[in-house]
């Protein structure tokens, strides 16, 4: 029995460990992800700024 506790114990600490891995690596995931995504955005909010106010010449990359 009491074998079978420390197997068990064991178990459930692999899994928490994995789940708190997973999770670590989907928020990082996550981040960089989103700032990816989101830095073109910014550039066409800065060229969209500049037209507005009459910089015809602005390029956004």
């Amino acid at each position: 029995d009491e074998f079978r506790q420390v197997i068990e114990r064991r178990f459930w600490t692999n899994i928490s460990r994995t789940l708190g891995v997973g999770a670590l690596v989907a928020l990082i995931a996550g981040v960089l992800l989103t700032r990816w995504m989101v830095a073109p955005l910014r550039e066409l909010e800065r060229g969209a700024k500049a037209v507005t106010e009459h910089h015809w010449d602005y390029r956004v990359p």
